[in-house]
């Protein structure tokens, strides 16, 4: 947190078996692999984090949900088999 706003996050991600360090609209921007004598805590992933959001690689929360907003907004409309479009 700085100044009340979240930045980052980190989260284990079981698919990858790493810790995945996302931005403040939970995009994954990194991941610590789990390997055996390396990098083996969230301690690392943690340091990662806070790294990114030092030297600028970490977007700024806005930034970060200005870029989940435009995502959604260009994502394409899925129509199923079983939807109806309605016309005024």
């Amino acid at each position: 947190m700085i100044d009340g706003q979240m930045w980052s996050e980190v989260e284990w991600s079981h698919d990858r078996q790493a810790w995945c360090v996302q931005d403040a609209a939970g995009h994954c921007l990194a991941h610590v692999e789990h390997i055996v004598g390396e990098n083996r805590d969230v301690q690392t992933a943690i340091r990662l984090a806070k790294r990114m959001i030092v030297d600028g690689s970490m977007p700024t929360p806005e930034g970060a949900q200005e870029k989940l907003r435009l995502e959604r907004s260009e994502a394409p409309f899925f129509i199923g088999p079983n939807t109806r479009l309605i016309s005024p």
